[in-house]
């Protein structure tokens, strides 16, 4: 009854509902007596708390890439200003491409993809990682997993470079999702972009930007092969 009333619906079809969904667990979920219900042992192994498990995390070259912005503070001639970093990072070779924009805007979220698949000689041929940023999704659609409605001018930029976007879950849930480029953008900031840069123009640190890039395509952890040096070159 206090579901029923709390759903605004029938208790006849909380019944019915819940009838289905024993059918479709093959499970006998309550036992119903004229004037109780009382939960089945079938929710007390439901709800036995889960071992840990921990699944080794690989990627495929050329596969898979991660997008983020961060805030970044420039010292500009008008003062220090508060810009943003836009990082690019590939999950299987570790390579990244950094330029710094003076807002979020959709049009900087474009012009950072642009350079960086210049820059990389390619594009991801499975996806891209995204938070839910308002320069790709208009609308995140609760309830329908990963969803989402797409702004428009993204999926025409997307239908040209040939790639699809892969959305984390909102909040919590998808704090680890992308955790390569965030862990990728820090370090970049704290080796080439402390202390705070001063620079004449934004365009004079994006060069800066990108002979760092290229320095740093030649750091390659222990574990890299010959082929992870050049991750679009798989022809």
């Amino acid at each position: 009854s206090a579901a029923a009333r709390r759903l605004g619906v029938s208790k006849s079809h909380i019944s019915k509902q819940l009838a289905q969904l024993e059918t479709e667990l093959g499970a006998q979920l309550v036992q119903r007596t004229t004037r109780r219900f009382a939960l089945t042992e079938w929710w007390a192994e439901a709800g036995r708390p889960l071992a840990e498990v921990f699944v080794p995390q690989t990627h495929q070259p050329a596969a898979e890439g991660e997008v983020d912005f961060a805030e970044l503070w420039v010292d500009l001639p008008a003062g220090r200003t508060k810009c943003y970093l836009f990082t690019m990072w590939l999950c299987f070779s570790g390579r990244s491409v950094h330029r710094v924009f003076p807002t979020q805007s959709q049009e900087a979220f474009l012009e950072g993809h642009i350079a960086a698949f210049t820059e990389l000689g390619g594009v991801p041929t499975v996806h891209v990682k995204y938070d839910n940023l308002k320069s790709a999704v208009s609308a995140v659609l609760f309830g329908t997993d990963r969803r989402r409605t797409e702004n428009e001018r993204w999926v025409l930029f997307r239908s040209h470079y040939q790639f699809d976007g892969f959305y984390c879950l909102p909040g919590v849930h998808g704090a680890h999702e992308k955790g390569g480029v965030e862990g990728e953008g820090g370090g970049f900031r704290r080796n080439h972009l402390v202390p705070v840069p001063k620079v004449k123009s934004l365009a004079e640190l994006n060069v800066r930007l990108a002979k760092a890039d290229r320095a740093d395509d030649h750091r390659r952890q222990q574990a890299m092969d010959e082929a992870d040096a050049a991750p679009f070159d798989e022809a």
